[in-house]
């Protein structure tokens, strides 16, 4: 759907998208999503692309390098080589600046779906027949936040109950911490660790635990600016959904048709589980 909005209704060169790429994010990542909507008048390409994006949970980006749109579900990232910037070896001294965009965070989702009337508006609750709230009374409580925040989402888009559930309990994962905003500056050398899109480690004196000590957090880059080309790039970065910190593995249900363990691949050893 991503893909004809920006195609035929945002004249956007068929050749910018990657479909093997595409698809083959989607067949891992995003299976459970079926999506329509019905239009009953003429809406902005870029307000429908960004209401998929928050009701599947995937993001998309201009890879200016590659000349390519990019495609990613919110996703961990397992398998990939993930470059660490310290003090030290990577960051320039004194460029480092950090901000919490407390706004962003959420202890509770309210999903609204099965749109009653497609004439009606998008955006109010009782033009929506099912209504799906999940809490995090931790989050709330007086020794956490100590508040309550609300994000509605009103998810024309999406079909079924299940997929609902699975957004709401991953979008309240994201959000009930509130995310982290870094800017810093590279030297040239370090330039191709930090493109539009990439994952990166950072560890600075700037970024430490409850007992000071530097704590490594993963980000994930949001723009690059080549402030002197060749020379010095100044790096705008967000928290990602999946910390470098949290200590946990992340695999796929393997199909019926998989080997033993005893036969399995090296691959399927690193990726895969079962489950009774």
């Amino acid at each position: 759907v991503v893909r004809d909005l920006l195609i035929n209704y945002a004249s956007i060169p068929a050749d910018y998208i990657n479909d093997a790429e595409w698809n083959a994010e989607g067949n891992d990542w995003l299976s459970q999503f079926t999506v329509s909507c019905i239009l009953s008048e003429p809406e902005g390409v870029g307000k429908l692309i960004a209401e998929i994006c928050q009701q599947v949970l995937m993001y998309i980006w201009y890879d200016d390098r590659a000349r390519k749109i990019k495609m990613r579900a919110i996703r961990p990232h397992d398998g990939v080589s993930i470059p660490l910037l310290t003090d030290d070896d990577h960051l320039i001294a004194g460029s480092v600046g950090i901000s919490v965009d407390s706004s962003s965070r959420v202890t509770q989702v309210w999903m609204h779906h099965k749109q009653r009337n497609a004439a009606e508006s998008p955006t109010e609750s009782k033009n929506y027949d099912a209504h799906y709230v999940r809490v995090d009374t931790s989050s709330e409580s007086e020794f956490e936040n100590n508040g309550v925040q609300i994000a509605h989402i009103y998810a024309r888009w999406l079909e079924t109950d299940a997929q609902v559930r699975s957004v709401a309990s991953r979008y309240l994962a994201r959000y009930r911490n509130a995310p982290m905003k870094l800017t810093i500056k590279v030297d040239a050398k370090d330039r191709n660790a930090v493109t539009t899109g990439a994952v990166v480690d950072v560890s600075t004196d700037y970024i430490v635990d409850e007992f000071g000590a530097v704590r490594t957090q993963r980000f994930e880059v949001l723009s690059v600016d080549d402030e002197q080309i060749g020379e010095v790039a100044q790096v705008e970065l967000l928290t990602a959904a999946y910390d470098a910190g949290v200590v946990q593995k992340n695999a796929y249900i393997m199909g019926s048709s998989a080997p033993n363990y005893s036969a399995a691949s090296t691959a399927q050893k690193a990726k895969g589980c079962w489950i009774a």
